[in-house]
């Protein structure tokens, strides 16, 4: 009963903007880890996106370092987390877009709080 518990604890159905999606929380940084929409979002800022999904502050950026079109027409954006301009280590966040707008987000999404005196700036 305890693990039925814990899974449930990491798996969330919530809703957004009117789409609703699922999401993963990560076990140890006890923040987003992927996330499945029900509908698309337009793909126009997907930094903005996370930001709102994570409820991060201004202070939290997002820059592109990779970008992967792939054979069925999906694209696959890679972008470097940022606090106060400075690179977080392992802070990475994958947009996954199709024709229709963003379906999915994964990766290490390092939380706000978590940057506050901490050595986790690379």
């Amino acid at each position: 009963m305890k693990k039925l518990g814990f899974l449930f604890a990491l798996f969330t159905i919530f809703n957004i903007s009117g789409g609703q999606i699922i999401e993963l929380q990560h076990p140890e940084l006890n923040t987003i880890k992927l996330i499945n929409f029900k509908t698309t979002f337009p793909a126009e800022n997907p930094s903005q996106l996370i930001n709102k999904l994570s409820q991060f502050s201004e202070l939290i950026s997002w820059n592109a370092v990779n970008k992967i079109n792939d054979q069925i027409g999906q694209t696959h954006i890679r972008y470097q987390q940022h606090y106060k301009g400075i690179p977080a280590f392992q802070g990475i966040a994958i947009i996954h877009n199709n024709e229709k707008g963003i379906f999915r987000i994964n990766g290490d999404i390092i939380p706000e709080n978590r940057f506050k005196g901490s050595s986790i700036l690379s």
